[in-house]
């Protein structure tokens, strides 16, 4: 009695461990105390824009990571192709989860087309670089409104040459992962990449509450855990207790499923692994590949077994639970181990890219030519 006493208590253990550990990750809100929080001096609205490639870029398309925004326009003669040339050389020392805004503060002129032209001739070809085009309205809502940059068309007497049309903000302006202005750069301190990876580094100690990804790996471990204990108790002969925990493996992997479809329908990126050894890329996309493909095959699997099961086909529950089990063990387990790569083990290296399918659109008179 006394030794199945101690397996009990160390089984559940186990359990309470791993979601002590799960729960840490994804509950503890503490910000580092190495630094001071950057105050909040502004928060962004809901904005509809048409970057370089004609696609529409909302505000959801910028849900998750900082960004670096500034103000430009094409036919600029002096500081805005510093500013731009400038910070494409920063990108290479700045995380690649940080992207990059450039609004537009001349639209009539700006289109998509144009905007793109303007962007590889200054070396700004990355996909997490967006040209903004659109409204002057619009533009003006985020640049001025929300960004607290300036633009103000120059008097035709005081122009130095033609294009010599604004008057702008020369300053990099920092918006963290939840849509607030932080800090601004001006663009030629000495000190700029120092400055930048300074408050990247304050925002990175702002832990947030909560996280969906953290949520699904929190759930895909419980699966694990249900799973394991349900194949001891199995062998063990307690099938009541077997039963117990493959209802709750079930009902939890049909939660993780219900957050999983639910957070990759509202959000509007996906999340790459750019990991500079060879190797740990090639280990991480063959993981990722067999978990979602057979993830896709367990689904009716479960179903099948848990049929058998509780019709009392007992023969066939087990003849298929052979191969339920192991994959449904290796799709819960996976799911955790993806999550570590992109979000815990390498988390440096994880990108946000947006989801260019179904955004996609030709931009029209209002959008690419604005007003």
């Amino acid at each position: 009695m006394a030794g199945q006493s101690s397996r009990q208590i160390i089984k559940w253990g186990l359990l309470g461990f791993i979601l002590a550990l799960l729960a840490a990750n994804l509950f503890v809100g503490a910000v580092d105390e190495e630094f001071e929080p950057l105050p909040v001096i502004s928060t962004v609205q809901s904005f509809s824009l048409t970057n370089h490639h004609g696609a529409e870029i909302t505000l959801a398309d910028m849900e998750g990571q900082p960004w670096l925004a500034n103000i430009i326009f094409t036919r600029c003669p002096t500081v805005c192709p510093h500013m731009t040339q400038s910070l494409g050389k920063l990108r290479n020392d700045l995380p690649v989860t940080l992207h990059y805004v450039s609004l537009t503060t001349d639209p009539t002129h700006d289109t998509p087309p144009v905007m793109s032209a303007f962007a590889q001739a200054n070396g700004s070809i990355e996909d997490n670089w967006y040209f903004l085009t659109g409204s002057k309205a619009d533009l003006m809502q985020l640049a001025i409104d929300d960004l607290k940059l300036i633009s103000i068309p120059k008097e035709e007497p005081k122009r130095e040459n033609p294009n010599d049309l604004f008057v702008h903000s020369s300053l990099y302006v920092l918006v963290d992962s939840q849509g607030r202005v932080r800090k601004s750069f001006e663009h030629n301190t000495p000190n700029l990449l120092l400055e930048i990876q300074a408050a990247l580094g304050q925002l990175n100690a702002e832990k947030p509450v909560i996280s969906m990804p953290a949520v699904n790996a929190m759930l895909n471990g419980l699966a694990s855990v249900f799973l394991l204990l349900g194949f001891i108790f199995i062998k063990q002969g307690k099938r009541i207790l077997h039963k117990r925990c493959m209802i709750a493996a079930f009902s939890t992997s049909a939660v993780f499923l219900a957050c999983y479809l639910w957070y990759h329908y509202t959000s509007h990126a996906h999340t790459v692994l750019r990991h500079p050894t060879a190797w740990v890329n090639y280990l991480y996309y063959f993981i990722l590949i067999t978990h979602i493909i057979l993830a896709v095959l367990i689904v009716p699997m479960v179903f099948i077994t848990l049929n058998h099961a509780l019709r009392e086909r007992l023969d066939k529950h087990r003849r298929i639970a052979r191969w339920t089990w192991p994959i449904w063990m290796y799709v819960s387990v996976t799911g955790v181990v993806v999550y570590l790569f992109l979000y815990v083990l390498f988390a440096e290296h994880t990108e946000k890219k947006l989801k260019i399918g179904g955004t996609q659109k030709p931009p029209t008179e209002e959008t690419g030519k604005g007003q």
